[in-house]
């Protein structure tokens, strides 16, 4: 292992973990809701026309997964940091930047590497509100719920 790694302090690694195994222990969460929302990007329309419809359910299902792709992302850093980071103005940058970047990227991957997807900017921006939606939730509900469970 690289020399510096040693050198780091509150790596909180041991000498045989890699960088890659601790970083997917303490964003589990965030990487399994990106897995989630990719497959549902990237999976045949098919799939799902079992599943019963409404009107505008595309752009619903769009925000609640942006929604919690934020929210998730904010609880897994609150474990990491602790509750000092809510102050912090560039955790929006964060919280929201990251989930809009993945919706970006899921819609320009449906319409350019799919043939049963079409990307739609309106998903984007319903992506976009989800995840404002997601930090500001997060920002109000978790630090209460995880003073409880310490």
């Amino acid at each position: 292992m690289p020399e510096i790694w040693h050198s780091v302090k509150n790596y909180n690694m041991t000498h045989d973990e890699s960088p890659i195994k601790t970083f997917v222990k303490r964003y589990w969460r965030t990487i399994g809701t990106a897995c989630v929302i990719l497959y549902l990007s990237i999976a045949p329309g098919s799939e799902f026309e079992h599943i019963p419809s409404f009107p505008n359910e595309d752009k619903v299902v769009h925000f609640l997964m942006y929604f919690g792709f934020a929210f998730i992302l904010l609880w897994d850093l609150l474990d990491r940091f602790g509750m000092s980071i809510v102050q912090q103005k560039k955790l929006f940058l964060l919280i929201v930047g990251l989930p809009v970047i993945w919706g970006g990227s899921m819609e320009l991957i449906q319409q350019f590497f799919t043939s049963t997807r079409s990307g739609d900017w309106l998903d984007e921006l319903t992506n976009t509100l989800g995840a404002i939606s997601g930090f500001f939730a997060g920002k109000w509900i978790l630090p209460a719920l995880l003073k409880r469970k310490k």
